[in-house]
């Protein structure tokens, strides 16, 4: 993929990530992090939810989630070990 960008000499746009994307982006993505309802109201702001409200997002995720054997902890799973 490299090689073929490079041969139509494409070249990324330069962007600022705000410091709030970067901290939210790394709430969700450590390790130890658990996708619960306290998290999910942190990182997301108010009127996502007016879109498609969060217990129908968990539900899609969830069966996603069955669907692919993506990591529990995207479904709320919250024992650590």
């Amino acid at each position: 993929m490299d090689l073929v960008l490079e041969d139509l000499e494409f070249e990324l746009s330069s962007v600022e990530v705000w410091e709030t994307t970067k901290e939210k982006a790394q709430q969700v993505s450590s390790p130890d992090s658990r996708v619960d309802d306290q998290l999910v109201a942190q990182v997301f702001e108010e009127n996502v939810a007016l879109d498609v409200p969060f217990a129908e997002r968990r539900t899609r995720i969830e069966g996603l989630v069955s669907e692919t054997g993506w990591p529990e902890r995207f479904v709320g799973d919250t024992d650590p070990s």
